[in-house]
C-alpha cells in the first residue's frame, strides 16, 4: 500500500516574520538562523529563503514589525508629555523583544525607524517642540532609552545581586565613600520601578530649560 506524504502549508512572509521575532524574544537573538527559523516553523530553509534573502533583511523586517507595536500618545499635553509618553512606549517595546534592541542600536536605518521617527517629530513639533531642536531632541530621547534597556538587558537578577556586593565591598576601602551610595549609583537594579521614568524626568526637565533659555535669547 503507497504512503502519500501530506503537503506541507505554504507559510507566508508574515507568519515567518511572527515566528523568527518569537524565537529571538525566547532563545536570543545569537539562537536565530535561517536554519532554526524554518526548524521552528516545521519547513525547511528555503521557506524562508522564498521570503527573504538572507538573515539581515529577516532582521531589519524584524525591527519594523516590533515598532510597529509602539503606542502613540493619548494626551494632549504639551512636547513634554508627548516625549515622555513616547520613551515609555519605546522602552515597553524593546524590552519586549530583547533581541531588536541592539539592531535598533547599531542596525541600519528600516522603513520603520524612519517611519516611527516621522511620526514622533511630527507630534514633537504639534505640540509646540521648534522645529530645529525636534530633531536633536528626538535623537537625544531615543540614546537615552536604547542605552537604559541595553544595560537593563544585560546581567540576571542573582548576577546584579552579586554585583551590588561586590561593589559595596570594593567601596569599603575608600574612606571617604558611603559603599551603599556607591553600589546604588554603580549596579542599581535598573527595573526597579521609578527608575527609568527619574532619569527621563531629569533629561526632559533638562531640555525644557534649554528651550526656554533659547527661547529667551
Amino acid at each position: 500500500m503507497s504512503s502519500t506524504k501530506k503537503p506541507r502549508r505554504r507559510l507566508d512572509r508574515e507568519e515567518i516574520l511572527n515566528a523568527a521575532l518569537l524565537l529571538a524574544d525566547d532563545s536570543g537573538l545569537e539562537a536565530l538562523s535561517m536554519r532554526s527559523l524554518a526548524s521552528e516553523i516545521g519547513s525547511d530553509p528555503t521557506a524562508v529563503y522564498r521570503h527573504f534573502r538572507d538573515k539581515q533583511e529577516l532582521l531589519l523586517a524584524m525591527v519594523d514589525l516590533a515598532l510597529a507595536e509602539l503606542r502613540q500618545p493619548t494626551s494632549d499635553g504639551g512636547w513634554r508629555t508627548v516625549a515622555r509618553e513616547l520613551a515609555i512606549s519605546l522602552r515597553e517595546v524593546l524590552r519586549a523583544h530583547p533581541g531588536v534592541t541592539a539592531l535598533v542600536a547599531a542596525g541600519p536605518p528600516t522603513r520603520g525607524t524612519v517611519e516611527a521617527t516621522i511620526r514622533a517629530l511630527t507630534l514633537l513639533q504639534a505640540a509646540g517642540m521648534p522645529s530645529e531642536l525636534a530633531a536633536r531632541a528626538h535623537r537625544s530621547v531615543v540614546s537615552y532609552v536604547v542605552g537604559w534597556v541595553l544595560i537593563e538587558q544585560g546581567p540576571g537578577t542573582e548576577e546584579q545581586q552579586s554585583n551590588f556586593a561586590t561593589v559595596q565591598y570594593l567601596a569599603r576601602g575608600y574612606p571617604e565613600a558611603d559603599p551603599l551610595m556607591v553600589a546604588e549609583a554603580v549596579a542599581p537594579d535598573r527595573s526597579r520601578p521609578g527608575e527609568f521614568e527619574f532619569g527621563l524626568d531629569l533629561f526632559l526637565d533638562g531640555l525644557a530649560a534649554h528651550l526656554s533659555e533659547n527661547l529667551a535669547g
